[in-house]
């Protein structure tokens, strides 16, 4: 697995593509949210639902921030990272923890957002 160090792209779009490129931050305004594949490499699934209590992004035109950091503690890489003006700056890996499953309410909004 290689670390990413920058975003390739971001997209803005309604509907998340079936398969993810690496290094790409897909942005849906209309669903409040925005997923990516995880930036070490692992291909998993990252989704970042915005609004309080959650995640909110910044987009000058060039660059995009996503604030807090993005932390994987339930992957098993245990990724954890920022995306700030388009770069990734790694952090400590997150302690392992469990999620409850299913993860019902990210799965049935990921579902909406992808093309049937």
């Amino acid at each position: 697995m290689t670390r990413r160090r920058q975003l390739a792209d971001v997209v803005f779009t309604t509907v998340i593509p079936r398969g993810l490129d690496a290094g790409v931050l897909y942005v849906s305004i209309e669903y409040a949210t925005a997923i990516h594949s995880c930036m070490c490499g692992c291909g998993r699934e990252v989704v970042t639902p915005f609004g309080r209590g959650s995640w909110r992004i910044c987009y000058d035109g060039e660059g995009i921030s996503l604030s807090p950091s993005v932390g994987n503690g339930a992957l098993p890489c245990r990724s954890h990272y920022f995306i700030r003006d388009s770069r990734i700056i790694w952090l400590d890996a997150e302690a392992p923890r469990s999620v409850p499953e299913p993860r019902s309410l990210l799965w049935r909004l990921l579902r909406r957002l992808r093309k049937n």
